[in-house]
This record gives C-alpha cells, structure tokens and sequence, in this order.
C-alpha cells in the first residue's frame, strides 16, 4: 500500500518511523497461496487485538502489515486470480478497506496526541528561554552593582590609637576640647614680680619657736 506524499500531518514523522519497522515480503510462487491468506489472518487477529487495547502503535504497525501483504504481496502471486481462492480474495479484499479506514482514525488520534506533545514541548521552550533571559539579567544586575561599589569612595574609618590625647583636644566636629585656665595660680608664675620668696629654713626654724613660747602653759591646781 503506498503511502501519501508530503505528509504534513501532526503525526506525519511518528507514522512514518512505524512504516519502516514493517517488513517487505516477496512473494514466493513455490509458497502456497492459502499460507499466505493464513498469514493474513494472523496478522488481522493481532491488529484488531492491539486496536482493542488501544495500543496505537502496535495498532499502526499490525494493520499495515496487513494491508500490505493482502493488496501488495499476495496479488502478485501466480494463482491470485484462481477461482479456488475467489472467497478468500473477496474476503480479504472487504477487510483491508475496513482496516485502511480504522487507520484513518489511528492516525487521527495520533495527530492529536502528536499536537498536545508539540504544544508541551513549546510550552517548555519557552519557560526555559524566559528563564534563562531571567538569570541574565539577575547576572548583569548584580555585574553593574558590583562595577559601582569600585566607583564609590570607601568610608572613613576610626582608628581609636590615633586619637590624640585630652589636653592636646580642640574645638571640632566631635565637641569642645576642655578649656585652657583663665590666669596663672597666684606665684606659680616665675614672670610675677609680685610673688614672694620661699621662707628659709632658718625662717621656718624662729618662726616654730616662737609659737612654741605662746603656747598657754596650764595653771597648778
């Protein structure tokens, strides 16, 4: 059975896998012919088993192998139009043309199978893109970021050992420095001309023993 050319169905590639996998008998004249619409029973059995099953490929596979062997093989068999086989010719004539168009209807639930899968398929191409123009650009983002916090001038950072200390304080940013003294305490000054002298030791000597004889002795009683 020939195929259709251009197919451009939805399921055109799968159908077209499954066709390789069938095999192309030769007829054999020696062979008897009733073997061979014995084949074709079997081949019958199988397909409406598979069909049944709801095995699509299987289903595919089996009714064309039987299509082919009753419309391609066997007609080329040298007792094909013998009246000994009319009934099997006729019988097997009926069913290819039913099994041809349960085929149909394989391949169109094949061609909604293949539909859903090539909508899936780019369902998920597209999440995959969208998700990889989404990582490029979390990566550009954080490229750029990185490029400005080179740009940017460090911070000023407090470095307690260079402080300096309070009596060296001034008027800043952080506060007053601790006020210097308004005057000198009175002679401690060695530019006041005022200042007295320290008392000699001699000084310090008279000045204890006069005291000492001030001093009120107490009275007998």
């Amino acid at each position: 059975m020939k195929g259709a050319q251009n197919d451009t169905r939805p399921s055109a590639s799968r159908r077209q896998y499954l066709k390789k996998q069938i095999p192309k008998p030769i007829v054999n004249e020696h062979y008897p012919l009733a073997r061979y619409y014995a084949l074709s029973q079997q081949l019958l059995e199988k397909f409406l088993d598979a069909n049944e099953k709801m095995n699509l490929d299987d289903s595919y596979i089996w009714g064309m192998r039987y299509c082919y062997l009753v419309t391609d093989v066997i007609p080329s068999h040298g007792y094909y139009n013998s009246r000994k086989f009319s009934e099997e010719k006729q019988a097997a004539r009926t069913m290819a043309k039913k099994v041809i168009a349960e085929l149909q209807k394989i391949a169109d639930v094949m061609d909604v199978e293949e539909s859903v899968k090539q909508e899936e398929l780019a369902k998920k191409l597209r999440e995959q893109k969208k998700e990889k123009e989404r990582l490029e650009k979390e990566r550009k983002d954080m490229d750029e970021a990185k490029a400005m916090s080179f740009d940017l001038p460090s911070a000023p950072t407090f470095d307690p050992s260079n402080r300096p200390p309070p009596s060296e304080f001034k008027d800043g940013p952080d506060g007053p420095g601790p006020a210097p003294p308004m005057y000198p305490p009175p002679g401690d000054s060695e530019d006041d001309p005022a200042a007295p002298p320290p008392p000699s030791y001699s000084e310090v000597t008279t000045l204890t023993d006069s005291l000492a004889s001030l001093r009120i002795q107490p009275s007998a009683p």
